[in-house]
């Protein structure tokens, strides 16, 4: 499956190419809810190599945000999941990550979106 999915009118989804792109399109996305990191895994099957989120049009998600991202990356661990990135997330998701010292997790700035690949 490597067409874009959209949830809830606030996320779009996308299997690009063994990277699973998750782009959050309102502040207060339904993907706060744990019921909607189960249903990526369910539609989105891997093995993923890597896991984006870009919060540029979201910029002020909350630390929830981050426990989901978590239990994305639990869920694909044993499919090779090596990264997650985090595109245009607030300081305070970025300090959190550093406080957690989350080796997995990288922060990428200053991009407009995710049409393109991310440079690290």
């Amino acid at each position: 499956m490597d067409h874009s999915q959209t949830f809830h009118h606030s996320v779009d989804v996308e299997n690009r190419q063994g990277i699973l792109v998750i782009r959050l399109r309102k502040e207060r996305a339904e993907c706060m809810e744990n019921n909607w990191w189960t249903e990526i895994t369910r539609r989105f099957q891997g093995p993923f190599q890597g896991l984006w989120i870009d919060c540029f049009h979201a910029p002020h998600v909350s630390s929830s945000f981050i426990a989901g991202a978590l239990q994305l990356h639990d869920h694909y661990r044993n499919d090779v999941l090596k990264q997650i990135i985090l595109i245009n997330c607030n300081d305070r998701i970025a300090r959190l990550v550093e406080m957690m010292n989350l080796s997995s997790f990288f922060i990428v700035r200053g991009r407009d979106d995710t049409t393109s690949s991310p440079v690290i």
